[in-house]
């Protein structure tokens, strides 16, 4: 009990200090960007946010299930993780062009293609989180999901403040997540080099049926949140998104 109390104390502390980081963001950028540079940087996080979700695909959260009903099977189930996101996150990359082409306007400005590389760098090779869930670890969850956030936030900010250009901001967020897949297909590599403890009893095909009904649960649900500022972005343009966001 005193060890499954220590747990959820972490975890809550996690996600107070990553609220307090996401709110601190917008509220220090309006004040070096212009309403529309602010704009476009939310647009640009509304639509990679969208499609992150439906790259992820909920696969990496099966591992807090099938890990925990084969814990010595970690490494199988995260390799399967691995693949099965690098499939579905080109997937849903190529649906996003396809969606962009087929619409009146293209979306972000002109800036899909660095929205798509964002979406490949954030979600492939990002299970960690829930790796270490299930292994009851949630101090490497605190400190993996707050850096994260931390470092993510330092490196928008630094370079707002620097330059004052929304473009050079997304190059960098972009940059930092090619640095973050770098560093995780490295440690990732590693741990798959380990001698696998116990060969996975569940198939891919239990996984898919675990996944794909909480993949589209929570991609139905992230774009239900999303689409009163589409609509905004869509119909009154990127100031409005901005003066939406702040209000939000």
């Amino acid at each position: 009990m005193a060890s499954l109390t220590r747990q959820a104390l972490v975890v809550s502390a996690a996600r107070l200090f990553n609220q307090g980081l996401m709110v601190i963001s917008p509220l220090l950028l309006v004040r070096l960007l212009t309403v529309e540079d602010f704009g476009l940087y939310r647009e640009f996080l509304l639509y990679a946010s969208v499609g992150g979700n439906q790259a992820a695909f909920s696969l990496p959260n099966s591992l807090l299930y099938f890990l925990g009903r084969e814990p010595t099977s970690a490494v199988a189930f995260v390799n399967r993780v691995v693949l099965g996101v690098a499939v579905t996150s080109t997937l849903a990359c190529g649906g996003f062009a396809l969606l962009s082409l087929a619409l009146p306007e293209p979306l972000i400005e002109g800036r899909l293609l660095l929205c798509i590389a964002y979406v490949l760098f954030f979600t492939n090779v990002d299970f960690w989180e829930f790796l270490w869930f299930a292994q009851k670890r949630p101090l490497a969850v605190f400190a993996y999901s707050s850096g994260r956030l931390a470092a993510r936030l330092f490196v928008v900010v630094s370079v707002a403040w620097f330059s004052r250009r929304v473009d050079q901001m997304l190059v960098a967020l972009v940059l930092m997540e090619a640095v973050r897949l770098a560093l995780s297909l490295f440690f990732w590599r590693r741990m798959a080099a380990e001698p696998a403890a116990t060969p996975a009893k569940a198939g891919w095909r239990e996984m898919l049926e675990f996944c794909v009904p909480s993949g589209l649960a929570v991609f139905v649900t992230a774009l239900s949140s999303s689409l009163s500022g589409m609509f905004v972005d869509q119909t009154l343009g990127n100031a409005a998104l901005a003066q939406f966001v702040i209000g939000g």
